[in-house]
């Protein structure tokens, strides 16, 4: 599937990125900001390249002290996700009302990696990496006696 949509946020207090200097946002509702959106959000670079630079910092910038940004909710996607999970069952019959299983189930079975979402709060050092993945291959064997 493609990614999921993702929001991009802004730190009330932080240093700006593109003239390194410390800002502070006036915030009374407690709510979240959101920077100024120039460009487009995700860099196009497939995070099995590069995944330190999955969105583009170039699209964001911090605007005008106590002024709302411009970028709207779920601006950005995620990574897609591809995954297939496969189980088999064999059913032998021991009596008439029993019987016992045997089952095999692999999770994520070709396994693929499927990246996490990227640090999306602007700001920060690490705004635009992704920083972890989920699980990898998981097989399982069961034996099961139904009486």
């Amino acid at each position: 599937r493609t990614g999921l949509p993702i929001n991009v946020s802004l730190s009330s207090t932080a240093i700006d990125p593109a003239t390194n200097r410390n800002y502070t946002f006036l915030n009374r509702n407690g709510g979240g900001l959101r920077p100024d959106r120039v460009g487009v959000a995700n860099s196009g670079i497939d995070p099995k390249e590069d995944r330190l630079h999955f969105l583009s910092a170039s699209a964001f910038s911090v605007q005008p002290i106590d002024t709302p940004g411009n970028a709207q909710r779920n601006v950005a996607l995620g990574p897609k996700l591809f995954n297939v999970n496969v189980s088999m069952v064999k059913r032998f019959a021991v009596t008439e009302a029993s019987a016992i299983d045997l089952r095999f189930e692999a999770f994520n079975a070709f396994n693929t990696v499927n990246f996490s979402n990227p640090n999306t709060n602007f700001g920060s050092a690490a705004f635009g990496s992704i920083t972890s993945a989920g699980d990898a291959r998981q097989v399982q064997i069961a034996v099961r006696y139904r009486f």
